[in-house]
C-alpha cells in the first residue's frame, strides 16, 4: 500500500492510503545496493529496493546499467504497483510466458 511515514511530536508513523478498510502491517526493511553509491538514482533505486519493489542482482548489488528483460520489467511494475495494475494474462506481454513471472 502506497505510504508516507511522518512526524508528529518527535515520533515516526506510517500513514498508509488505502481504499479499504483492512488490517495492515509496516515493515522497516532498508536496503541500499553498493553499486549505486554514486549513481545519479541511488535515492530512488535504494527506496524501491526498501519497498520490495525491485530486487537487484544478487549478492547486494543491483548493476544500474545492465539492461532488463520483458518478464523482470513486468515483474517489477506490477511489484510496484501492488497489483493494482492490470492483472497479469497469457499474451499480455509479448515475448513473456506465464511461468517467467513470478507475481
Amino acid at each position: 500500500m502506497p505510504t508516507k511515514i511522518v512526524v508528529i511530536d518527535g515520533k515516526p508513523y506510517a500513514q498508509i492510503n488505502s481504499l479499504t478498510n483492512s488490517v495492515y502491517s509496516v515493515i522497516y526493511s532498508p536496503i541500499t545496493f553498493a553499486d549505486v553509491n554514486t549513481h545519479w538514482a541511488k535515492e530512488a533505486v535504494n527506496d524501491m529496493g526498501s519497498r520490495l519493489v525491485i530486487d537487484g542482482s544478487g549478492e547486494g548489488s543491483f548493476e544500474p546499467g545492465r539492461d532488463i528483460t520483458r518478464a523482470e520489467f513486468a515483474d517489477d511494475y506490477h511489484k510496484g504497483t501492488r497489483g493494482h495494475a492490470a492483472r497479469y494474462r497469457e499474451g499480455y506481454f509479448q515475448g513473456c510466458n506465464q511461468g517467467q513471472l513470478v507475481l
